[in-house]
């Protein structure tokens, strides 16, 4: 089994696999025993109320274990095609990627977010022409744009293209993205950033 890495995070519980030992099939049912078994993961969803929770491990950029823990519905349990909505967890990977990038100098934080931008774009406005959104702002929160969450998408609905959700354009269930203030807060770096390059 590989090592796992397990942290408990606001509305739900992610554990990701270490490099380690590629497992050569792919598992399905949990472990009898550890951190990844039914009765350690249960606990923990009972502790942090979550009602189910499903787990994928990617080795060497391979699916190797699926598990499921808990409840989809008040019946019905969480099965690996249980869909559930990525929401804020996406935040984490996004910035990971963007610290990769700048990494790699390929952007700066405080690029104007248009420059990296192809299919779409941040429309002008007002607000931009004084206040051009860079990656930090967006990354801190201090953009000031709108849609700060979003619904999805039951089954069986249609669902609208990336475009379409930015500019919120049906099928799209949000408004479109678009800069509404200028940030009133200070931004101060966060410590973990202060030796990377802004340009």
């Amino acid at each position: 089994m590989a090592d796992v890495d397990r942290r408990v995070l606001p509305g739900g519980l992610m554990a990701a696999a270490l490099p380690g030992r590629g497992l050569a099939w792919l598992l399905i049912e949990p472990p009898d025993r550890g951190p990844l078994s039914a009765t350690a993961v249960g606990g923990l969803l009972a502790q942090y109320k979550v009602p189910g929770a499903s787990l994928a491990i990617v080795d060497k950029g391979e699916l190797t274990a699926t598990y499921c823990y808990g409840l989809a519905q008040a019946t019905k349990p969480v099965v690996a095609a249980t869909r559930f909505q990525a929401a804020s967890i996406s935040k984490t990977i996004n910035a990971l990627a963007i610290v990769k990038l700048l990494a790699l100098g390929r952007v700066g934080l405080d690029d104007p977010v248009n420059n990296h931008l192809i299919s779409w774009k941040l429309p002008d406005n007002a607000l931009t022409e004084k206040t051009v959104v860079t990656i930090r702002m967006l990354l801190s929160h201090t953009g000031g744009t709108t849609v700060p969450g979003f619904a999805g998408y039951l089954p069986d609905t249609p669902v609208p293209t990336l475009e379409k959700v930015l500019d919120g354009k049906s099928p799209a269930n949000s408004d479109p993205i678009r800069q509404v203030r200028t940030s009133a807060i200070p931004v101060e770096e966060p410590p973990c950033c202060s030796n990377l390059s802004s340009t």
